[in-house]
């Protein structure tokens, strides 16, 4: 079984090895993992936030099939208005392939309507085939909108496709 739960400070470390890894450099648009010390400061600032409705959320995702339940991803919810929120996941390239990300996705999609968004957008990377396929089992519907990132691994700019979910 899939779970979430809000971030805590104790979930720094993996969510730290997480944004370590190779595929998540690359997807993210960076070059190089980050500097840790900076990057704790950052998740400790936006845990100590979660509680407003206005701001970020970062979720962890969890398998609970095992004898502890084990972290494998984290996903972000970002207001963008009263009405839509933002989002964007990552799940281990150890646990690749299990629908952890779709699952988790779905179980996001009820917290944002609880919290009153009724439209879910992702920008994703034209190039990335497999986050296309999770949001669209997801029900999210390819827009022509897009925004442009320049990626410094690629040294020049990819397009980031908008994807946007109703919430009913």
């Amino acid at each position: 079984m899939v779970s979430i739960r809000l971030a805590a400070s104790e979930d720094f470390e993996f969510f730290y090895q997480l944004k370590c890894e190779p595929s998540n450099i690359f997807w993210t648009g960076f070059d190089r993992s980050p500097e840790k010390e900076h990057l704790r400061k950052w998740f400790t600032d936006m845990i100590s936030r979660q509680a407003d409705k206005l701001s970020r959320k970062i979720y962890m995702i969890l398998d609970d099939d095992t004898i502890s339940p084990q972290m494998v991803g984290y996903m972000y919810l970002d207001p963008v208005t009263a009405d839509i929120c933002e989002t964007s996941i990552a799940v281990s390239e150890q646990f690749w392939g299990r629908h952890y990300a779709q699952i988790a996705w779905s179980l996001v999609e009820k917290d944002a309507k609880q919290m009153g968004f009724r439209q879910i957008v992702a920008f994703i990377r034209e190039d990335n085939a497999a986050s296309i396929k999770m949001h669209t089992a997801c029900g999210a519907v390819m827009t022509d909108g897009f925004e442009m990132a320049y990626i410094p691994q690629l040294q020049k700019e990819v397009k980031m496709v908008k994807f946007v979910k109703e919430i009913s």
